[in-house]
């Protein structure tokens, strides 16, 4: 897990710090006070020492107040740090976890992270010096009250300790069973169309209600231990206010001094109760933590990994070239601008390559006019290679920004990218236009117009190499006929997998990539547009 203890995080923690001493300060001057006002005259002493214990009280509500913002802002530093980890993972890995996994990791695991840090770690930090110091206010006053208890709270946490075992082992359950749900329901969601067209729906909504019973089952059995905390720590307050009373008259302590230690005890009330769900805090947080440390592992790996900046060109290479060697599978590539290429693979070969052309390789030779892909950074990528794939999912956002996702300073237009490919009037007859959000990855966009636009993306800019992927099996039969017309005078290098490859590609060559280890390129003509 990231460190807690960052620049800002620090002075946050020491904020949090102070107003448990500064609370601590004020119950000590409560219990100073109050012995005292129960024997003061009529008058001004006793005008002032009423008006101490006011402040005193006032100033604790305020320092209260104060530790509940200043925990948010910590908790949600840190969150916002381990979500933006977490989806960085996401996007960083190929074989990624289920989206509804995903989902789930960066809401309810996130909400036991920010649990633990808002109201488990800052009232540990407010609240240890506050026990503290009226522990220190009760020994002044009397011993054999602030020994029984400190004993009570000793016994009180072996209780706790004793109870987070069970609490860690049904936090792992619950969580667990929470994840298996939101998978199944974001399944069950995605294939709406074919369990409606199947006549499944009720079948799923049983089966939904019995994992949903299941993880009832696991919530329920987790508040068991959950309630036993609380409960332990409830009866602590109570419980240590009996025995300062009986202690005291057995001790023969003063009634005024009887008092003040019950005031001080009705002070720390709050926190001792807090105690209890701070333990169950911490066991659901070490449950998320077993799961998010992994993922967060590989984003720092990701990032440490990341190639440092090269040489931008390799001299005496002609503009566009793109060269490519050393792929598994595939022997070597040499294309010049205006070449057409028949990608011809398995789904698992295309895995390898598409990557390979989308971010270079360290160990092959994958050069795009000139420049090594894998030395770039992703800025520097995205301006060489435009990729477009069939089933791409759209990203949330307007119109214009998915098309210039790629380039997001190009000087191109949004509206002249998608009049190149067909789409310009369709957009224009929006009521918001280029500013309408898509949504569920491109509504209210059809199939073969959400291709339109990812070719619009790809073709920004005019990369030197495009690489598409059935992309025309996606689009209609006037879409199929303007990507023809687009690719075939298209001035970069197009690699390209389709079964329509003279329709799409016109003239070409055949590039075939075997899932063994031999390599193989065949060259030949295809029949010309």
């Amino acid at each position: 897990m990231p460190a807690l203890l960052t620049e800002e995080r620090r002075r946050l923690i020491a904020l949090l710090v102070l107003s448990g001493v500064g609370q601590a300060a004020a119950a000590l001057t409560v219990a100073i006070a109050a012995p005292q006002l129960l024997v003061a005259d009529q008058g001004v002493n006793r005008v002032w020492l009423i008006s101490v214990l006011l402040g005193a009280a006032a100033l604790i509500g305020a320092l209260r107040m104060s530790e509940c913002v200043l925990s948010e802002r910590l908790a949600q530093s840190y969150v916002h740090q381990v979500r933006g980890d977490l989806v960085a993972a996401a996007l960083h890995r190929a074989d990624g976890p289920h989206l509804g996994i995903t989902v789930a990791r960066t809401t309810n695991d996130l909400s036991a992270v920010r649990n633990w840090i808002a109201l488990g770690i800052s009232p540990l930090l407010v609240g240890v010096p506050l026990i503290l110091g009226v522990l220190v206010a009760l020994l002044i006053l009397s011993a054999p009250i602030a020994a029984a208890v400190t004993a009570m709270l000793t016994a009180f946490a072996a209780t706790l300790y004793w109870l987070s075992r069970y609490a860690l082992r049904r936090a792992r359950t619950l969580r667990r069973r929470r994840g298996a749900m939101a998978a199944h329901i974001a399944d069950t969601v995605s294939a709406s169309a074919n369990i409606r067209a199947a006549g499944g729906v009720h079948r799923e909504l049983a089966h939904i209600d019995k994992v949903s019973a299941r993880l009832g089952s696991a919530a329920v059995a987790r508040s068991v231990i959950a309630g036993g905390m609380r409960g332990s720590a409830a009866a602590t307050g109570a419980v240590a206010m009996v025995l300062a009373t009986v202690v005291g008259t057995a001790s023969a302590t003063s009634a005024g001094a009887i008092t003040a230690a019950l005031l001080l005890l009705g002070v720390i009330a709050t926190p001792l109760n807090e105690l209890g769900r701070i333990t169950e805090y911490r066991q659901s947080y070490r449950a998320a933590r077993l799961i998010l440390e992994p993922e967060l592992q590989f984003a720092t790996h990701a990032r440490q990994s990341a190639p440092a900046p090269r040489a931008r060109r390799v001299n005496g290479v002609p503009d566009g070239v793109v060269h490519l060697a050393d792929l598994p599978g595939a022997s070597e590539l040499l294309a010049f601008p205006g070449g057409r290429i028949l990608l011809r693979c398995t789904d698992a070969a295309a895995a390898g390559i598409t990557d390979a052309l989308l971010h270079g390789s360290p160990h092959a030779w994958v050069h795009v006019d000139g420049r090594d892909l894998y030395s770039l950074q992703a800025n520097d990528r995205r301006e060489l290679v435009g990729w477009a794939a069939r089933g791409t999912a759209i990203e949330r956002g307007t119109i214009g920004r998915a098309v210039r996702y790629r380039l997001p300073r190009s000087d191109e237009s949004p509206i002249q990218a998608l009049q190149r490919v067909g789409l310009g009037e369709r957009i224009t007859e929006l009521p918001n236009g280029v500013r309408t959000v898509l949504r569920r990855g491109g509504d209210p966009l059809s199939t073969s117009e959400r291709a339109q636009l990812l070719l619009a993306r790809a073709t920004l800019g005019t990369p030197p190499l495009l690489l598409l992927d059935h992309l025309d099996e996606q689009l209609d039969a006037a879409g199929r006929q303007m990507a023809g017309e687009l690719i075939r005078t298209y001035p970069g290098v197009v690699i390209a997998r389709t079964h329509q490859p003279e329709q799409l590609l016109g003239a070409h060559r055949v590039w075939e990539v075997h899932d063994a280890g031999t390599r193989q390129l065949t060259a030949m003509e295809g029949a010309t547009s």
